[in-house]
């Protein structure tokens, strides 16, 4: 809980000050995207699947810790991200059509200056790690619907693409990182074992974003409740001024 409040703000301070609605989404876009790795053994259905790997690719846990996910895990993690910083994000699922076949998948749509638009995280992963241009950033239905049917068919009608060109564009300009500001090429799992990428934050500091990740509807009241005692549980135990890290 501690690790995923101190990612969670990790990436908000990572946004710069005043930074326009669309380029703070894209800079999130692109750090999930280049920090998560699609992976097989947690995704049911697929040969590499290994029993109970599905709980952690589906959770925040997974995606944001540990680097690995599926289609549920990408698109839960951007949209609680987004709810972090200020941008109105929404869970959508439903079935993805393909030349392969079709299957249960999950995205988002997003809000983005006063427009709705069709958003798919795990399809543009990869196109981020290569650094070639994306496919199913901020999109409208008449695009997005060829590949995509919700489940709800109250979901809001997203009218148009955003220019395309000007979303390539500013993707090429931002940082070729993940979380953290490690590289995808030298990263294999970001957990317990490498929390020394994680910077150490006060007690009074990890108070502060418990409470605000509750105000965001990110977690619960009880979730909070027992992170707050967990800080408390941890003062006197090891001390990261002296290189001893804890985990959780």
């Amino acid at each position: 809980m501690l690790q995923l409040l101190q990612t969670f703000d990790s990436i908000k301070q990572s946004i710069p000050e005043n930074e326009p609605e669309l380029k703070q989404f894209l800079r999130i876009y692109k750090t999930l995207g280049m920090h998560i790795d699609y992976d097989k053994s947690g995704c049911i259905g697929e040969p590499e699947y290994i029993d109970g790997n599905d709980k952690i690719t589906r959770s925040l846990k997974g995606c944001l810790l540990e680097g690995r996910g599926v289609c549920v895990g990408y698109a839960h993690a951007l949209e609680q991200v987004c709810s972090y910083i200020g941008i109105h994000s929404e869970y959508k699922s439903g079935m993805a059509h393909t030349q392969n076949g079709s299957g249960g998948h999950a995205w988002n749509q997003v809000l983005i200056e006063g427009k709705p638009y069709n958003v798919d995280l795990t399809w543009d992963s990869r196109r981020l790690k290569n650094n070639i241009p994306v496919e199913y950033c901020l999109r409208g239905d008449e695009f997005f619907n060829e590949t995509h049917e919700s489940f709800n068919n109250k979901s809001t009608i997203c009218k148009e693409d955003y220019p395309q060109e000007t979303i390539q564009q500013i993707l090429s300009e931002l940082p070729q990182y993940g979380i953290n500001g490690i590289n995808p090429q030298e990263k294999s799992v970001i957990g317990p074992k490498n929390t020394e990428r994680i910077p150490q934050v006060t007690t009074s500091q990890l108070q502060s974003m418990a409470l605000n990740v509750a105000e965001q509807g990110s977690t619960t009241v009880s979730q909070v409740g027992k992170c707050l005692k967990n800080i408390e549980e941890q003062k006197e135990k090891p001390n990261p001024e002296r290189g001893e890290q804890i985990e959780y």
